[in-house]
């Protein structure tokens, strides 16, 4: 008997064994192909995320320059206000210990600040004033008005400015002062407040008040005296002539004052020549 053929694959036709392969190669070039776009797609991911990358570092180094610029300005202003406060306190402890008055307004002319000298010399502390115009507080019936006026103008412009002015204390008690007022500006020329010192001459100007009165006394009698009478200085020159020694010497007081005696007044004897000079005499022998 003869045996029946084995079936192996060998046996598989041809053109039954060719589409198989030929799908697989497909299939292997679509795989192929998916992979290279895959590739392709995180190739440019890759790259994007380069450039992203670039400019995160671009716009970190730029915030960072930034924040040293600002820290550098910090540290500045923060010197500079160290420095002005350290200033501030010694401006503040030499006014707390003047005598004198010191008040500190703002531009508007506003007080934000006096020392212990002021509230001495007007009994206002810095809670009655704060805030206020200094005059509309001190100033009252026998205050001159042209020097307020003289005042608002030159604080109007801005200007420093020097004068004496009657004001009047919290008791209402009147008092002189010479006042010095100078405007305190900022690193740019901007107006920021006022800065006044005030010295109290209310001695001062009570003396010369009394001279004054005591020279218009003396005027007065010397003017009812008919009598002439001379007054001299040490070295014999005219300091006081009354009405009638000028009528007697011929010399009027604004032009004799000043003069030797011997020139304003000429004495003669009864026969005209010159008479001894005897109050020159007594004044050289002491």
């Amino acid at each position: 008997m003869t045996p029946a053929p084995s079936s192996s694959a060998c046996d598989v036709p041809a053109t039954t064994r060719t589409p198989r392969l030929a799908d697989s190669a497909g299939a292997d070039r679509e795989d192929l192909r998916r992979v290279m776009e895959a590739q392709q797609v995180s190739l440019d991911e890759l790259q994007h995320l380069t450039a992203q990358l670039h400019q995160q570092r671009e716009e970190l180094r730029q915030a960072n320059e930034l924040l040293r610029a600002r820290n550098a300005v910090l540290q500045e202003t923060q010197g500079a206000l160290q420095r002005s406060e350290a200033a501030a306190r010694l401006v503040g402890l030499v006014a707390s210990r003047t005598h004198n008055g010191v008040v500190i307004t703002n531009a508007e002319g506003g007080v934000v600040w006096v020392n212990e000298g002021f509230t001495r010399i007007t009994g206002y502390t810095l809670e009655d004033i704060a805030g206020r115009r200094p005059g509309h507080l001190l100033q009252g019936p026998g205050t001159d008005p042209a020097t307020v006026a003289y005042m608002h103008h030159q604080l109007a412009l801005q200007r420093g400015f020097t004068t004496e002015i009657l004001n009047y204390a919290r008791n209402g008690r009147p008092y002189w002062v010479a006042i010095e007022v100078q405007p305190v500006r900022d690193e740019r020329g901007t107006l920021t407040h006022f800065l006044a010192i005030e010295t109290d001459i209310t001695h001062r100007r009570e003396a010369e008040e009394a001279l004054r009165a005591e020279t218009e006394v003396h005027t007065t009698t010397l003017a009812s005296i008919l009598d002439g009478v001379i007054a001299v200085s040490p070295d014999a020159c005219v300091q006081i002539l009354n009405p009638a020694a000028e009528a007697l010497t011929g010399w009027p007081l604004a032009l004799a004052l000043g003069r030797p005696l011997a020139e304003v007044l000429r004495l003669t004897d009864e026969d005209g020549s010159p008479a001894p000079d005897l109050l020159a005499e007594a004044l050289s022998r002491g």
